[in-house]
């Protein structure tokens, strides 16, 4: 089917040349890349457009993951209003794509144009982000803003009170050399780890930027998905020595509903990877800063001498660098990554950063892996250290929170983290750690209530900055609002959850291409092997379950005590296949290990059937009973139910 002009379908407007999607005349905030996908369903009415033509169509040359069209359908189908019991406009064809189903008016209007930019056109107007908080300056360039207009743009957070808000996007695109993609890293931590410590300012972390890649290059688009006030850009170039980069910086803002760029120099990058060139690395990046917050915040005046980086020891900060710049994701080959982080720790004792690091991979591979007990008593331990200079570092209390609430310690945890609240404003680190420990305690509804203030000061902490599971939201029963909330990450962890949750929306397609490619994402990660048995548990297998989560339960009970949600999800699992002796075995096994949520009990419509088993007043009593004695202990009002 040919090329379509702009349309109308039931309430809807859609002009693809405006890039603007219309409900009964009022303009709908929309992601370019869902308008996008819209267009091609549009377009290729007359038949299912498959997963593989989408992927190859709105992410041409990249290497997404499954979730991210998954992720897009969902967007779409919300916007336009689409529900798991009535699907109006796109429409699911079992193992063969999406079709557009409305009836469509055609307009008189130019030619839809589905030809997209290369990859390389998209890497280049974000790889100019992350450049420019990664270098250092030696030329300034005069002060000359230009704009750019965009009608429908207004300023996200424009405001006179509370922090600055900065993002920070990725330089390096995906055929980058190494050596490149390593500087990318380098930079963006280290200017990140410095900027954080600055009074009035907030900086999204690097890990923004790289969730930012998929999103549509134009600067207007860019502040808006950042929801930030300024973006930070440049343009990586080669320089004559090969030991060096030149970047042109940029500073973008929103201004009277236009994009303002105003230059701020241009710089000479060096390799940090080598002992004579860490100086220089560090000297230029302390250029840049002070030439970035004389345009911020020019009534600041900031030390620059104390540098909050750690270290001064070019090794340590180099050994820090290789061990992110290897961490893409979890593996359960943690052997590599822990040697570089101890060697830094080893050269730097003080150096706060490879501490948090060390203790970070150390947790997220024994919880993903099933790896032995000692390596969350050494997270632990290590996070002992931190805190012990600095009682209420954010990021190391997150990670304590998280170790601690997985080891079944939930009332320790919400002991400490209610103290450090009582003394500072909630940072969106120490909310979603009481979030945590509420949930597992089953206070679903306090927890929800630290999540939603989270969200309203901090919109893109979850699903951008930590890549965290608002699991509040989903036990509570707002599915759509977790799905809208938690992370897009290519992860089985994510995968898993995200196709319960659409499970319980009835969306059994969107569930299975959910969980499909789980296991081959990484077979030794436990959320993987959990993805294997929901799906034999969709399709009744209950021999294959058993057989499965028989393999998982041996597996971790040789080497730690067991995650209590891990034990939780498993047994919903074997209710799902009517297993129902062994499921309330492990539901009762979860609440001994620390997540006795009465309420997940209770209003899950999977564990429902077990309601009349002679067995499960005596599990929904274990949990009351754990949840009574904490509300006593902190005076928290006991939910209903």
């Amino acid at each position: 089917m040919g090329t379509v002009s702009a349309v109308k379908f039931g309430a809807f407007r859609f002009d693809r040349a405006a890039y603007r999607l219309e409900r009964s005349g009022e303009l709908l905030a929309m992601e370019p890349k869902a308008l996008e996908l819209l267009a091609i369903l549009i377009e290729h009415r007359d038949r299912a457009v498959s997963r593989q033509e989408l992927f190859d169509s709105l992410w041409p040359g990249q290497d997404v993951g499954d979730s991210s069209l998954s992720s897009l359908i969902y967007s779409l189908r919300q916007a336009l209003g689409d529900s798991a019991g009535q699907k109006s406009f796109i429409r699911t064809v079992h193992r063969r794509g999406y079709q557009f189903i409305a009836e469509i008016d055609i307009e008189s209007s130019p030619a839809l144009s589905l030809q997209k930019k290369s990859s390389l056109t998209r890497y280049a107007g974000l790889a100019v982000l992350t450049f420019l908080l990664i270098t250092g300056l030696v030329l300034w360039s005069p002060w000359s803003p230009k704009s750019y207009d965009f009608p429908g743009l207004h300023p996200v957070l424009a405001r006179s009170d509370g922090p600055i808000l900065i993002a920070m996007l990725p330089f390096a695109d995906a055929e980058a050399p190494a050596r490149d993609k390593l500087l990318d890293t380098s930079l963006a931590e280290a200017l990140h780890m410095r900027l954080a410590d600055v009074p009035g300012l907030q900086v999204r972390s690097p890990r923004v930027q790289a969730n930012m890649l998929t999103d549509h290059p134009e600067p207007a688009h860019l502040l808006a998905r950042a929801q930030v006030d300024f973006l930070l850009t440049g343009s990586l170039q080669a320089s004559l020595s090969p030991n060096q980069r030149e970047l042109n910086l940029e500073l973008l803002e929103p201004f009277n509903g236009r994009v303002r760029t105003i230059p701020l120099g241009r710089y000479a990058l060096p390799f940090p990877d080598q002992s004579d060139t860490f100086a220089e690395f560090m000297a230029q990046r302390d250029a840049i800063l002070v030439r970035l917050l004389e345009s911020l915040l020019p009534a600041l005046n900031v030390d620059m001498t104390t540098d909050l980086i750690g270290t001064r020891h070019p090794d340590a900060f180099r050994l820090l660098m290789l061990a992110l710049h290897e961490v893409r994701a979890v593996t359960c080959q943690i052997g590599p990554v822990e040697e570089l982080l101890l060697r830094a720790v080893d050269i730097d004792p003080d150096f706060l950063h490879a501490r948090l690091a060390l203790a970070w991979i150390w947790y997220a591979h024994f919880r993903s892996c099933g790896l032995e007990q000692r390596y969350a008593e050494q997270a632990s331990a290590e996070l002992g250290l931190v805190l012990d200079r600095h009682p209420e570092h954010p990021v190391a209390l997150l990670i304590l929170a998280l170790n601690e609430v997985e080891q079944g310690r939930v009332e320790a945890v919400y002991d400490r983290m209610s103290r450090v609240a009582a003394n500072q404003p909630a940072s969106p680190q120490l909310r979603y750690s009481l979030a945590y420990a509420l949930t597992y305690a089953g206070f679903l509804d306090l927890a929800a209530e630290q999540l939603d203030q989270l969200i309203e000061s901090d919109p893109l902490f979850i699903s951008f900055e930590k890549a965290l599971l608002p699991s509040a939201y989903l036990y509570r029963g707002q599915t759509e609002r977790f799905l809208n909330t938690m992370p897009t990450m290519n992860t089985a962890l994510f995968r898993f959850y995200r196709a319960s949750a659409e499970l319980q929306l009835g969306n059994v397609d969107e569930a299975r291409s959910l969980l499909e490619p789980a296991f081959a994402l990484n077979p030794l990660d436990i959320a993987a092997v959990m993805s294997e048995a929901l799906l034999a548990a969709m399709d009744g297998d209950r021999a294959s379950v058993e057989a499965i989560l028989a393999g998982i339960d041996r597996r971790i009970s040789k080497t730690h005590r067991p995650n209590g949600e891990t034990l939780f999800q498993m047994a919903r699992l074997l209710a799902l296949v009517e297993s129902d002796d062994r499921a309330l075995a492990l539901l009762e096994e979860s609440i001994a290990t620390g997540f006795f949520c009465r309420l997940c009990l209770t209003t899950d419509p999977v564990l429902t059937r077990l309601n009349d088993h002679p067995r499960w007043a005596t599990v929904v009593k274990q949990a009351r009973q754990r949840q009574q004695a904490m509300a006593k202990r902190f005076g928290i009002p006991i939910p209903p139910g």
